[in-house]
């Protein structure tokens, strides 16, 4: 089975063909094969926290009600774990490599199943019964109460739009617009920053790679002490300390991407930003075809992340029919 990403953006022109729009209609073979390769179990479409996110800006509930009964028909609620999850066990398999420690990784399934999984955080959002309800029912009827309302639940929590007779989910808009602005923010001054130095490329890449290195310092130190490594062995390392980035997939991914953007100064920094490299770090280490837009796929295959972690990475979904197909 195939674990197919999809941009926000394709989840939207697949939506538009399941509800019959006029444009939607260029995109309506591929959902039908999209659907088929779902219902012969070839592949899956996994939503991470970033398509929650992206559901959620939608102003028109019944906008989002739309999306959400496509994005759950093709993802079979199959979702994919954020970097913060999967970060511990890439950490411990790179000091395994190299140190021969910890004995035992903490491995985290990048796939599982709903919005629990995808925040790191098991069951959350899953039905069940009030106790005081669920104690009046015959033997059995409480299952089949539970089963019948989860679905609805799914779609309410990746909608927003809760079932008629209930209160919504809870969206704070703050919790991922203030983020994506900040970073935007921060982005736009290390560009100024180098321009007003006139930093070359690997004045550049070695800054980028030690704040990349900087923001894994409190996750890294923790694994190596559960390791057993005392910091003083890490250091040995010298520059490789830096190389050892790369040994660390999710991070590798994202600082790559972050390195080549800022090839280009010219390039406007946009509010999506931190959800597009937060999402794309993981897909692309763990799916097996990403459709992004092919201002990220460019930069993928020119990083060599496509190889790397052999993953097809596809700019539209023409050219997913055309993989599916074959």
């Amino acid at each position: 089975m195939e674990f197919i990403y999809l941009d926000q953006k394709d989840w939207v022109y697949l939506s538009r063909a399941e509800h019959g729009r006029d444009d939607g209609e260029a995109f309506a073979d591929v959902l039908a094969i999209a659907k088929g390769a779902v219902r012969l179990n070839r592949a899956r479409f996994p939503l991470s926290s970033c398509h929650y996110m992206e559901t959620w800006k939608a102003k028109q509930p019944e906008r989002r009600t739309r999306l959400a009964q496509t994005m759950l028909a093709l993802s079979q609620n199959v979702t994919i774990a954020a970097g913060q999850q999967l970060l511990p066990g890439e950490i411990d398999r790179a000091l395994q490599a190299r140190f021969g420690r910890p004995h035992a990784t903490r491995d985290h399934p990048a796939f599982g199943e709903g919005l629990g999984h995808a925040i790191g955080k098991p069951g959350y959002g899953t039905y069940h019964l009030p106790e005081e309800i669920a104690r009046q029912l015959p033997p059995g009827e409480r299952d089949r109460c539970e089963a019948e309302m989860r679905p609805i639940m799914r779609q309410a929590l990746l909608s927003g739009v809760a079932p008629e007779g209930s209160s919504a989910p809870a969206i704070d808009p703050e919790l991922y617009e203030l983020p994506s602005l900040t970073y935007r923010r921060s982005e736009e001054r290390l560009v100024a920053l180098f321009k007003e130095y006139g930093a070359k490329k690997s004045v550049r890449d070695l800054a980028l790679a030690v704040l990349s290195a900087e923001d894994l310092k409190v996750p890294l130190d923790e694994a190596l002490l559960r390791a057993g490594i005392a910091p003083d062995e890490f250091s040995r390392l010298g520059e490789d300390q830096l190389t050892f980035l790369a040994e660390i997939p999710s991070r590798h991914v994202d600082f790559e991407l972050h390195r080549l953007r800022h090839d280009n100064a010219e390039l406007p920094r946009r509010d999506s930003d931190l959800i597009d490299l937060a999402a794309l770090s993981v897909a692309v280490v763990y799916c097996d075809v990403v459709v992004t837009e092919k201002f990220w796929t460019d930069m993928i295959r020119r990083a060599g992340l496509d190889k790397r972690y052999n993953t097809t990475v596809l700019p539209n979904l023409h050219e997913l029919k055309a993989h599916l197909l074959s």
